[in-house]
């Protein structure tokens, strides 16, 4: 073999390595970035990130001894002491997270793991933070205060498998200290050990009277896609389309992670303003539906939840079309992916929140199933459901919620339809049979005074993989479910 050909061959191997390496690592940065976010609700203990906290926090007065705390002093406080809060609700557990952490000085984790240990599994977390400020050093490199009203809920779940919830409201007298540019809890002490009774909840009522509404997405963006793909002008056709067809309120949904979780998207305010005014302009009213598609009922998740809809609701509050707000859709269909404990726990405490976010407007959950319409009763206007089921008539269904909640509260069927998707049966006429539901449903609920929003406006040009599943015959039969074409 010659100098020449070895050469060549010493080229070519050289260059098929380097080509299988450039190769390898180009998969490897694809596959990385085809990825999904890491989720801070399901990462392990000691993988948790932390990003911005939305627990509501006031500083009921921010100067001691004649000293103020700057803006800037504030903010570094605040981030710090509920970063600390984050990090000690993490036990039990936790230690290697702990053991390192900036804002907890090593006498306060003593006290945390000296408290004992336990079989159970722990989850607690914090709701509210009031602080009153009580000594600022005049270099303002230590602060005492009171943290008051502390809503602290805990979650215990047993060897069983059993779930259960535990609320208090404590004072913790706190001293922090600035070293080295970071603020850290020296001490912290809880004022009382005994659990101080919430406020009872003050039961609404509200009377909807004769309501004949529709649930609206736009025909080519419907579920995820509506609010990133918003259209102004298929929107306001759309509208004067259900005014024309003799609806009176529109029904749309407000789905979580779509329009920026808990920090929302000025753009959305920007397309449901608009939303809104049209309706308005046209004397229709609207049922916002909020946290559609939610990722999760965790503890760790209601702070951000809490905020995702105060700043809706809070931006809404004078809007006079808004006829009442559906905190949550169809939240009954989530027990078969999470424990129903923590979703209604979840569900009683953003019900709760709500009530001082939109004082003039109506609140309501549906439910996907009439035996759960009964569920957190008293603590919405309107007693919400969604009538699919078969074999089960309106006034079975509508007979069933009133024997568990009386006749105080009105009932509102938010959702209702046939498809007119007919699979192999070819020879049926499914539009033909799909409108006479509607109007006979329609005509049925308008005798029993109960008001109503059909599904939908629109056949739907795709019913999306990552709502419906991958069944095709489910996903064709969502698509067909228009009262036009």
């Amino acid at each position: 073999m010659n100098k020449t050909i070895l050469h060549r061959i010493i080229q070519l191997s050289l260059a098929l390595v380097i080509l299988g390496c450039l190769t390898y690592g180009f998969g490897n940065l694809v596959a990385y970035f085809q990825q999904p976010p890491p989720n801070l609700y399901s990462v392990p203990v000691d993988q948790v990130f932390f990003k911005e906290n939305h627990t509501p926090f006031i500083w009921s007065r921010a100067k001691a001894n004649n000293y103020p705390l700057s803006t800037y002093q504030k903010k570094e406080i605040q981030q710090a002491y509920l970063k600390a809060w984050q990090l000690k609700n993490l036990k039990p557990g936790s230690y290697e997270v702990l053991k390192n952490n900036e804002h907890l000085d090593e006498r306060v984790l003593k006290r945390i793991y000296d408290s004992g240990s336990s079989s159970l599994n722990i989850q607690t977390v914090d709701l509210s933070h009031d602080i009153h400020l009580n000594f600022i050093s005049i270099d303002r490199s230590i602060i005492s205060f009171m943290d008051k009203n502390v809503h602290v809920v805990t979650r215990v779940k047993s060897a069983d498998n059993s779930i259960t919830y535990f609320e208090e409201v404590n004072d913790y007298e706190v001293l922090m200290r600035l070293t080295d540019g970071v603020w850290k809890i020296e001490n912290m002490h809880q004022r009382s050990s005994e659990e101080k009774e919430l406020a009872p909840v003050e039961e609404h009522f509200m009377e909807m009277g004769q309501r004949r509404g529709i649930n609206y997405y736009p025909k080519a963006t419907p579920w995820r896609a509506f609010w990133p793909q918003y259209d102004s002008l298929v929107v306001e056709n759309d509208l004067q389309l259900v005014n024309d067809l003799g609806y009176d309120h529109i029904r749309f949904f407000i789905p979580f992670e779509e329009i920026g979780g808990a920090d929302i998207q000025p753009s959305f305010f920007e397309n449901m303003d608009h939303l809104i005014a049209t309706a308005h302009s046209l004397n229709l009213d609207v049922v916002p539906t909020l946290l559609d598609f939610p990722v999760g009922f965790s503890i760790y998740q209601w702070a951000d939840y809490n905020h995702h809809i105060k700043t809706i609701m809070e931006h809404y509050q004078d809007a006079t079309n808004i006829l009442l707000w559906d905190i949550k859709n169809e939240p009954d269909i989530d027990f078969q992916y999470h424990p129903k404990a923590d979703v209604m726990a979840c569900m009683e405490y953003l019900l709760k929140q709500a009530r001082s976010y939109a004082p003039n407007h109506a609140l309501s959950i549906s439910w996907a199933m009439s035996a759960e319409a009964h569920q957190l009763a008293d603590l919405v206007d309107v007693v919400s459901y969604h009538h699919y089921k078969r074999g089960q008539s309106y006034q079975e269904a509508i007979q069933d919620i009133r024997n568990e909640i009386g006749a105080r509260k009105d009932i509102y069927v938010s959702e209702f339809g046939k498809s007119s998707f007919t699979g192999l049966a070819f020879w049926k006429d499914g539009v033909g049979e799909q409108q006479t539901y509607r109007k006979s449903s329609e005509k049925f609920m308008d005798e029993l005074g109960v008001s109503h929003a059909v599904w939908c406006l629109h056949n739907y040009e795709e019913a999306p993989r990552n709502v419906f599943g991958w069944k095709p015959w489910i996903r064709w039969s969502q698509k067909k479910f228009g009262v036009v074409e």
